[in-house]
């Protein structure tokens, strides 16, 4: 695929997701992303103390957003619409390393129109951040696979911590490190 027709696809498809994406950014907010502005709404005190001793888990994420909480609801969402969207980003690296540059356009649009994507990038909760870590993590797995370069390692580490720090569920992405690997490994043996 040429520079300029990816280029094309890239913005189509980054078009086709806000038009998706975005009438569901001015929603009202539901009852976790209530959550989400009653941790960032007080000073920063207090919200660092509500947010480690509601969701320690995620408490960097929450002092992240604390700036945009003085805008309102919608603008808590709009880390996570950004993040969406390096996901996109992230997915087509990641499909064009294991399955060449005709498969990352269609990876990134599954992505995009899927019911998970659509409701991670307009939610004021930290799971599109970690899906997009979780998918770098993957990514610069691959490159340490190919490559053997520590620094992709330690990147792939670094993801991977962030998004299982982000929210717990995507530490189940460890699942899929490990069984990569391992089919590189024992499989195909040029890891």
């Amino acid at each position: 695929m040429t520079t300029e027709r990816a280029g094309r696809y890239a913005a189509a498809l980054a078009g086709a997701a806000a038009l998706a994406w975005l009438p569901r950014l001015f929603a009202p907010l539901w009852r976790d992303e209530l959550l989400t502005f009653w941790i960032t709404a007080a000073d920063w005190r207090p919200a660092l103390h509500r947010a480690f001793a509601f969701q320690e888990w995620s408490a960097l994420y929450f002092a992240a957003v604390k700036p945009l909480a003085a805008f309102g609801g919608a603008a808590l969402r709009l880390p996570s619409l950004a993040a969406a969207l390096l996901s996109l980003r992230a997915v087509w690296l990641l499909a064009g390393r294991l399955g060449g540059g005709d498969a990352a356009m269609p990876a990134a649009a599954l992505l995009a129109s899927s019911a998970a994507c659509a409701l991670f990038a307009c939610e004021a909760r930290p799971y599109a951040p970690a899906l997009l870590f979780t998918l770098l993590s993957l990514y610069y797995l691959t490159r340490t696979l190919d490559e053997g370069r520590r620094r992709d390692a330690a990147l792939c580490a670094a993801c991977f911590a962030a998004s299982a720090y982000l929210h717990l569920l995507f530490a189940a992405a460890a699942a899929a490190h490990v069984s990569y690997w391992a089919y590189r490994r024992y499989v195909r043996r040029d890891a």
